[in-house]
Parts: C-alpha cells; sequence; structure tokens
C-alpha cells in the first residue's frame, strides 16, 4: 500500500500507512523501510528519513544496498555530500558493498560540489587560471562526466576565457575514454 501510495505521487499518505502499521500488528521489513525511506528523500525532509533510518537499525531490521542508494542520492542531490560520504562509510563498515549506482550518485554530487566551489572562487574575487580549469575538466572527464565537462567549456566561453592545448587534450582523452570517437574528430 505504501509503494502504491508513493507511485501516486500521495506522500502524506505514504507516511500515514507506515506509521500505523504496528495498530494492525504490522511490521515493517527492510523492503517497507527502503519503501518509505524514498519517499521521505523525494519529499526532501531528510532528517525524517534518517530518523526513519535510525528506527530501522533500532529494531533490528537491517539495511541493504538499496537503503543506502536511496539516503545517499537523496542527500547528494540537495547537496550534502558530507553526510552522503558518512553514511557511505557506515555502508562499508557494515559490509555492504557500494554499486554502480552509489558511485555514481555520490559522484554527481562532488561534480555539483566542483561547480560551488568555482563560483565561490569567483566571489571571492579569485580568478581561475588555467590549471583551475584544467584540473576540472580533468576531473570530469575522468569520472566519465563527459557532457560535464562540455558544459564547463560553455561557460568557459561564456566567461571569454580561451582553453588552451592541454584542455582541449583532456576533452578528446575523456571523449575517446567514453568512446564517443564521432564527436572527438
Amino acid at each position: 500500500m505504501i509503494s502504491a501510495y508513493m507511485k501516486l505521487g500521495m506522500a502524506e499518505n505514504a507516511v500515514e500507512c507506515f506509521s500505523k502499521m504496528d495498530e494492525f500488528n504490522c511490521w515493517p521489513n527492510t523492503f517497507t523501510y527502503n519503501t518509505i525511506l524514498h519517499v521521505l528523500m523525494e519529499e526532501d525532509v531528510f532528517q525524517v528519513a534518517l530518523a526513519v533510518y535510525n528506527q530501522m537499525l533500532k529494531v533490528d531490521c537491517r539495511p541493504n544496498q538499496s537503503t543506502f542508494n536511496v539516503l545517499i542520492s537523496g542527500l547528494c542531490r540537495a547537496g550534502k555530500t558530507q553526510d552522503a560520504f558518512l553514511l557511505f562509510d557506515e555502508m562499508e563498515e557494515r559490509g555492504i558493498s557500494p554499486n554502480t549506482m552509489t558511485y555514481a550518485v555520490v559522484i554527481s554530487g562532488l561534480c555539483k560540489d566542483a561547480h560551488k566551489l568555482l563560483h565561490t572562487m569567483r566571489d571571492n574575487r579569485c580568478i581561475p587560471d588555467d590549471i583551475t580549469y584544467n584540473c576540472m575538466l580533468s576531473g570530469f572527464c575522468k569520472l566519465g562526466k563527459v557532457d560535464e565537462a562540455f558544459e564547463l567549456l560553455r561557460s568557459f566561453r561564456r566567461e571569454n576565457y580561451m582553453l588552451g592545448l592541454n584542455g582541449y587534450t583532456t576533452l578528446l582523452n575523456g571523449l575517446f575514454r567514453a568512446r564517443r570517437f564521432e564527436e572527438a574528430c
């Protein structure tokens, strides 16, 4: 029922249903917790989601890979990468291996942090130079975020920054790594 409410976009009903389970002598399992955590993260109520996660641990319901993916994804999407890293570490401490999705959402969060840092740098009147731009391009390309690297290049152009040979070499290498050969030519 919680899952149905979630799919219908009825978050409040899903939470209400979850909170009344014990009245019917029905106890949530890991799947149920994951579903309600997903609802709460989608609604951006992170503190409530983390409280539900702690309740899950308290009643000895074991989190799984999906539990951590839901929490880490929501936190990274909200720019709370420090909190996401704490959960990432906890995930590994519990012997749960991160999967591709886990790494992808953390990488995405780090990319957003890099953009924020670049804006902060500019706000503090510290002008990015070749090294700064090339480091960012290289980071995005090495992470397989070639589209983000090209978005960064477009922002450079809006600022009248001319990319040098090292920057273009980095972009070409990124395209080759991503097997996007047509675009590299």
